[in-house]
């Protein structure tokens, strides 16, 4: 039996019979595996808890994942937000999935990315298609006194939950501005034109997603001003959607 690279196992056969593949079909093969990495070999199961509770964790070459919906994971997988995910089955936010990945070398997140989008794809039959739609956002700004951070070596890359609020490492603004429209829910461009990668902890309270009957902006607001010296400023934004036209549910394997 052979691993193929989508972690799947194929007979010995279907190498025999590839071997006889004419010079221009072998060809395309390369050039399609080329296009999708895939992992070496993957589990994707019904979640065992039942208590709605997530959890991802990264290291280099594995990838285990507990209790995401098909939602979740596209926003994973194809690197997006909660409302650029359009369509969809019922289910695609109900049933939940854990997944257990290994990558042929010690790849670390987000490179394992592309990784995660071809198993969604392959295991879910997932059909998808892009979209652009104008939509109301924030734009990631340097405020007029400046940063208050500074750059640092390294390239962790990791913003992770605490008490009070989030603790980041090794972070670019490119990666604040894709977690600041996570957690605010609305798209945010980063505008900042400021290079480098920084370590820092922000403290705020609430959720951080804005009430548009609110007279006052939410914490987190504030807070990227007074600790961070950034704000968001609200913009008109051409924002990607990820369509999704049809997908299948996953049985045990």
């Amino acid at each position: 039996m052979a691993l193929s690279a989508a972690g799947y196992v194929r007979p010995n056969w279907w190498m025999r019979a590839g071997m006889k593949l004419s010079g221009a079909a072998l060809l395309f093969c390369v050039a399609a595996f080329a296009q999708s990495p895939a992992f070496e070999a993957a589990a994707i199961k019904p979640a065992r808890a039942l208590d709605n509770h997530t959890s991802f964790h990264s290291t280099p070459g594995m990838l285990t994942m507990t209790g995401y919906t098909l939602r979740a994971l596209i926003m994973e997988a194809y690197n997006v937000g909660d409302f650029q995910v359009l369509g969809g089955p019922q289910w695609m936010d109900v049933d939940r999935y854990d997944i257990v990945a290994r990558a042929d070398g010690p790849a670390k997140w987000p490179a394992i990315r592309p990784l995660l989008r071809t198993l969604v794809d392959e295991r879910f039959k997932l059909v998808v298609r892009r979209d652009s739609r104008p939509c109301a956002g924030y734009a990631l700004v340097v405020v007029k006194k400046g940063l208050r951070i500074h750059p640092v070596e390294g390239s962790a890359g990791s913003i992770n939950n605490q008490a009070g609020g989030v603790k980041a490492t090794g972070v670019t603004t490119d990666r604040l501005a894709e977690w600041l429209a996570r957690r605010i829910g609305a798209p945010v461009s980063n505008r900042t034109q400021v290079a480098g990668t920084f370590d820092f902890t922000l403290q705020f309270t609430g959720n951080g997603k804005p009430d548009p009957s609110a007279t006052e902006l939410p914490p987190i607001f504030a807070a990227l001003e007074e600790q961070l010296g950034l704000k968001l400023e609200p913009r008109k934004l051409a924002v990607e959607m990820i369509v999704v036209e049809s997908a299948e549910k996953v049985a045990e394997n």
